[in-house]
Parts: C-alpha cells; structure tokens; sequence
C-alpha cells in the first residue's frame, strides 16, 4: 500500500479552533459546496489574517482525514472535502481522559515515545474499553484485536513525527496515540487482505 492514512483529531473544548472550522464550513459551503482548498479560502477578505494562518496549520495538506468534533475533512484530488463525522469524538473524548487518569502512567511526567511497553498498554487500554463499548451496544463479543511489532513500530515513529522522542503524558500526549494508532489500521487492513497478517 502507498499510500498511508494521516489522522488528526480536532476534539475537546470547544474555543477559537472550534469556531473557526465552524466558520471554514459555513463559507466554504457558501462559495464552494462541501469541498474547498486552503489557498481559495486564504485569499477571501471573511478571514483576519490570524485566522489565515491558523486555518493553514489545522488543514494541513500532510494529513488525509480531520476528525473536528462534530465534522470530518477527507483530502482528495488537492481538495478538502467536508461531511457529518463518522467517529463520535464525544466518545473518544471520554475514552481518552480515562487513558490520562487510569492511574497507570502520572499525568505531567515524561515518557519516551520509544517506549514500545508504553504503547502497548494504551492499545490494551483503549481495546479493553471498545469492547466493553461493543458487547454493551451489540449484545456479543468484539473480535479481539492483537498487535503486531510492526505495528507497535509504526505507532511509536508516526508518534515521534508528531511530538518527538519524548513528551509530557498529558492530554495531547494521548490524542497523539489515538491518533496514530488510527493510522496503523492501514496496515492490519492490508495484511488482512493479502493473508500475511499474523498477530503476535
């Protein structure tokens, strides 16, 4: 597979982030339909000039899909394309302050973004609780959901990518993780396709 999804998630307060995208859509939607690009709406007079760059760093054209709170921005053909949000992010939202409070890992202390053990336990923690989530909703059993080396080590460099080789375990410590974690199911789907997806 060449190409690689890129996720960011856009969730929690709802601030100046929020209100902007809120205001990328509705002048978006005015002008364009549901799909823009980040260059027509730098250059309309709607936006202040800190909104403008702003606007820039959050549809980063290294990402291919945004999740921001109620919304999802796929990148297509050079082009953001807006719809209702697939993923309910008030649930990732929960989920994810119950990975900052587990009592496991101390908010505020440094952790390495190499640290593989580190990662596997927020894998099993953020599982244990989609499939909590699963039996709650459908009645039976989620499949369970093993992880590779391979993938522990893309998580761990999409991580680095992204904050470096060490952070603060706070909060956008685990969007992070979520973040590329959902980036590494582009692996797991492929190797499941070919048949060469062999759990450890």
């Amino acid at each position: 597979m060449s190409v690689r999804t890129k996720s960011r998630f856009l969730i929690g307060a709802k601030g100046d982030d929020y209100h902007l995208v809120q205001k990328v859509i509705h002048v978006s939607r005015e002008l364009y339909g549901n799909e823009f690009c980040v260059n027509d709406l730098t250059a309309l007079d709607q936006f202040t000039g800190s909104e403008k760059k702003r606007l820039t760093s959050i549809f980063d054209e290294n990402f291919s899909v945004i999740y921001a709170w109620d919304a999802q921005f796929d990148y297509e053909d050079g082009k953001w394309k807006y719809g209702e949000s697939s993923y309910d992010t008030e649930k990732a939202m929960k989920n994810l302050l119950f990975l900052l409070n587990n009592k496991k890992f101390l908010p505020g202390t440094t952790v390495s973004t190499s640290d593989l053990s580190l990662i596997r336990t927020l894998i099993s923690e953020w599982d244990a609780m989609f499939m909590r989530e699963w039996e709650m909703s459908r009645g039976d059993k989620a499949p369970p959901y093993e992880i590779t080396w391979e993938v522990l080590q893309f998580i761990s460099n999409n991580m680095k990518q992204r904050v470096g080789e060490c952070s603060a375990f706070n909060f956008d410590f685990v969007k992070t993780f979520l973040e590329a974690y959902y980036d590494s199911f582009d692996i797991v789907f492929e190797k499941l396709i070919t048949g060469t997806y062999k759990p450890k």
